[in-house]
């Protein structure tokens, strides 16, 4: 293994910046395996090495002993180790994103913010296997049967055409140690389901199975590589401050106008997605327009494509009036038009300010279980990014109080007790920037 690791690296012609590899490691039997053939190649090759590990913080004690192993490794082969701890479940809490995605995009932020070179991670043709059909079973475009690169984005993986089975194989040959994920075994994860009952049943129509998907994604790679090559060009002789032309839309093939409109969406900073290219060649015949993200709409006038940009300014006028607590009541219970709106004022702690958000605020809405963040509520709950900045909040000297569009604190709800509130009127100003 250690040769055909050399062949790779020699294959890939590396540049000098290239040859300062950080390798992920995690202490399984793929990272364990690819840092012992780099050690043995670092000085014939002339490669500055070094190992980061990221306890995800997922596995209690398992991510700590992971940790552990990992730097004694080091040690012992005398690689320098960058070791960090990440909350990826807060993360993935934060940003709604599954477990399995959050790790991975805390992972790579974090090999990018260390490497001073390329990145090698320990992907193998099993892994690969597995990628396409995850790509596959999402309705993945053709980027998706590609597969993952021997190099691309900075990122190296010398082990693509080893199995998981010949990792192991060596390891056992090396007598190389290394840890087992328990969560490998949960097949909850789609991976870990695709790993576990699907690849054993492929595997029975096609024993050599990592083989003929590795040959079907380096070709579906090479065309891909062709088919850019040609859109860049079409891109840039179609793109303008005005937009995209659309000019004999209808002639190109869809296989040229689809990559156009994922160049498009890429550019401006748009989830490539199927649903969005459909979405795009349904204008395209025409005109109109769609928002596709908040804050972001797209549409078709005088034959071109375009990004129209939310640059609203959001200003609100707040008013706070002192009132009877008759003034709220309907048969001796709280009027519903007043329930969002109304403080009692025998609550209050302090002074009251009107104010925006400031990090840390927190609120504990009415008929909510617990309190959230005005950062998480608002991304919970979809205000648009460019508005955030601007709701109005009304705070005592003990924290929020009152947010727009979301109510009161239950700690200064009206009750039977209440005898005086403040009713809060909030009102909208919109001015567009270009016409301030």
């Amino acid at each position: 293994m250690i040769e055909q690791v050399r062949a790779v690296l020699d294959s890939l012609y590396l540049t000098e910046k290239e040859r300062h590899m950080t390798l992920a490691l995690s202490g399984g039997a793929d990272s364990v395996a690819l840092l012992y053939c780099l050690c043995q190649l670092r000085e014939t090759m002339g490669l500055c090495l070094q190992a980061a590990h990221l306890n995800h913080g997922l596995r209690g004690q398992e991510s700590d002993r992971d940790e552990a192993f990992v730097r004694e490794l080091c040690q012992k082969w005398q690689v320098p180790l960058i070791c960090e701890k990440a909350d990826v479940d807060g993360f993935a809490s934060t940003h709604h994103l599954g477990l399995e995605e959050a790790a991975r995009t805390v992972r790579y932020d974090f090999l990018r913010r260390v490497t001073l070179g390329s990145i090698v991670t320990a992907h193998n043709a099993t892994d690969q296997v597995e990628t396409v059909l995850m790509h596959l079973c999402r309705g993945s475009g053709v980027n998706g049967l590609c597969g993952m690169s021997l190099r691309k984005n900075g990122i190296i993986r010398p082990l693509l055409f080893c199995t998981s089975a010949d990792i192991r194989s060596f390891c056992q040959q090396e007598e190389l140690s290394f840890v087992e994920d328990s969560t490998n075994n949960d097949d909850r994860y789609t991976r870990n389901f695709l790993r576990h009952r699907v690849l054993p049943l492929l595997k029975m129509l096609n024993p050599e199975l990592e083989t003929a998907v590795g040959r079907f994604s380096q070709a579906a790679g090479e065309d891909q590589t062709y088919f850019e090559s040609l859109v860049a060009a079409e891109y840039n002789a179609r793109m303008s401050q005005d937009g995209l032309s659309l000019l004999d839309w209808a002639q190109l093939p869809k296989a040229i106008s689809n990559r156009l409109l994922l160049v498009f969406l890429r550019v401006h900073g748009l989830p490539e997605t199927q649903a969005f290219v459909s979405a795009l060649q349904a204008l395209s015949v025409g005109s109109g327009r769609r928002e596709l993200v908040r804050g972001k709409t797209v549409y078709v006038q005088n034959g071109r494509l375009t990004l129209l940009e939310d640059d609203t300014v959001w200003q609100y006028v707040t008013k706070l009036t002192e009132n009877s607590v008759e003034v709220i009541k309907k048969d001796g219970k709280i009027h519903n038009l007043f329930v969002k709106n109304a403080i009692d004022c025998d609550k209050i702690k302090g002074r009251l300010q009107v104010r925006t958000r400031l990090p840390g605020d927190r609120i504990h809405l009415r008929h909510r279980g617990v309190g959230k963040s005005l950062k998480k509520l608002f991304i919970e709950e979809g205000v648009p990014q460019n508005r955030r900045n601007s709701l109005p909040v009304v705070a005592d000297e003990a924290g929020v109080v009152w947010v727009c569009g979301f109510g009161v604190d239950s700690r200064v709800c009206p009750d039977e007790t209440t005898r005086r509130v403040y009713l809060v009127d909030c009102k909208e100003e919109n001015q567009l920037m270009g016409e301030m």
